[in-house]
């Protein structure tokens, strides 16, 4: 999964960015932290909003998002501004993180 990151450094992530990512799954001690898959009804996510949660965590943008799962950009938004709310973040980036932490991707 880390190196699937690394090589989107520059393309979907700027450096600083997933800088942070790294940092935030990574103990003081510089071992790598477990990660446990959790249930998406835990984050109150719906199962949709897990799956473009998950194709966010891919690194797969708006209209990719849209077009592999059959709707359209516009729903896309609907269900990112829906899993930002629930999962309380503001940004990708954030969405990311929580996806990689609650191992989504």
């Amino acid at each position: 999964m880390l190196r699937q990151l690394e090589v989107q450094v520059g393309v979907q992530f700027d450096r600083t960015c997933y800088e942070a990512l790294i940092a935030s799954l990574t103990e003081i001690s510089g071992t790598r932290c477990p990660v446990t898959r959790i249930s998406c009804k835990k984050g109150g996510l719906t199962e949709r909003e897990c799956e473009v949660l998950t194709l966010v965590a891919q690194g797969h943008n708006t209209p990719q998002i849209g077009r592999i799962l059959g709707i359209s950009k516009k729903t896309v938004e609907h269900h990112l501004t829906h899993i930002y709310n629930k999962i309380g973040v503001t940004c990708r980036t954030a969405a990311v993180v929580y996806a990689v932490q609650q191992g989504l991707v």
